[in-house]
């Protein structure tokens, strides 16, 4: 393939002897000299030397050594072909590659809101743009490559590390990875595991962990699994946010495995009064112990009952722990 450069398009244009003598010394492996810019400038319509107007011998350098050429016309169209003047666009292929590295977070729609459990999702992006070919036609491909990060969910067991149901965290952790977990954290003993999945639906998923928990330890707990976007939704409809006096430790979360059945507010008025606060949004129990909720009355067996539902109660200082440790495995992509 002959060389396409400046000088190869300068023969088929200009049919320069001098250019076309190069090309084939630099095709044969000599070194490439360029063109003499005298002799170059010295062509019709060269500019300084050129056959423009003006007295003979005006010019800068012609095609002899002596005082000029014949005259000093205007720039003609071959003073940019290694003569001087300013160059011509370069004709070679060029590459430009850039890589970037994109992360997106979207929340989707919950069941809770729309009835469809999907998960956030992350997006990482490396990519190589663009490759570019320098001709005047043009040409741009762009070659990406993309890969969704794993979405961050966050598991609570039910009745972990009390009474008989007992699991070291390492153990549960290995669980986790059994079934293609990824990166799985736990947080104080009591069952809280933060980890990546790539599964879709979450339904299917909490199933999957409870009877992998049953196999390897012995117990079936329930599990209840949420995503960071509905930690921090259920955190900002705190109903007990702004009232003075609340302690973080004495106020509790009751995670929901389902939506609670139709008549699960009526339920709760059926409960025998006591010193707790009960509010129910959505997927979420919120109960306030002013005495501690070592000290309470309430039954827990009874709620499952009244609100059609198994669920999972975590003070507010753990609630918030879990949502932190959720979001760094977020921010990491």
């Amino acid at each position: 393939m002959a060389l396409e450069n400046n000088l190869d398009l300068a023969i088929a244009r200009y049919t320069l002897p001098i250019a076309s003598t190069d090309v084939l010394r630099t095709q044969a492996g000599g070194i490439f000299r360029g063109v003499n810019t005298g002799v170059v400038q010295g062509t019709p319509g060269g500019g300084i030397g050129g056959f423009g107007a003006g007295a003979p011998g005006g010019g800068a350098g012609g095609t002899t050594g002596g005082a000029g050429g014949p005259g000093a016309g205007a720039s003609g169209l071959v003073q940019s072909t290694l003569g001087a003047g300013a160059p011509v666009n370069s004709y070679d292929p060029v590459i430009n590659a850039t890589v970037g590295a994109e992360h997106q977070t979207t929340p989707l729609p919950s069941l809770q809101n729309y009835g469809v459990p999907l998960l956030q999702r992350g997006s990482f992006a490396p990519g190589v743009e663009p490759l570019g070919v320098g001709y005047d036609v043009g040409a741009v491909l762009f070659v990406g490559l993309k890969e969704l990060a794993m979405p961050v969910v966050i598991s609570m067991l039910r009745g972990v590390n009390v009474g008989g149901h007992r699991i070291k965290m390492d153990a549960l952790c290995a669980i986790y990875k059994s079934l293609k977990l990824e990166e799985p954290r736990t947080y104080v003993q009591s069952g809280n595991v933060v980890f990546r999945t790539k599964e879709k639906t979450l339904a299917p998923l909490r199933e999957k962990i409870s009877a992998a928990i049953e196999r390897k330890a012995g117990f079936r707990p329930a599990v209840v699994l949420r995503t960071p976007e509905e930690f921090r939704r259920a955190i900002a409809v705190n109903p007990f946010a702004g009232r003075s006096g609340i302690e973080p430790a004495k106020l509790h979360i009751s995670f929901l495995a389902d939506e609670p059945v139709a008549a699960a507010q009526k339920n709760l008025l059926t409960l025998k009064p006591g010193p707790e606060e009960l509010y129910l949004i959505g997927r979420e129990l919120y109960i306030y112990f002013p005495n501690g909720a070592g000290q309470s009355k309430l039954p827990w067996s009874a709620l499952d009952r009244y609100l059609g539902t198994p669920g999972t109660a975590r003070n507010w200082n753990s609630v918030t722990k879990m949502l932190e440790m959720a979001e760094e495995m977020e921010a990491q992509g």
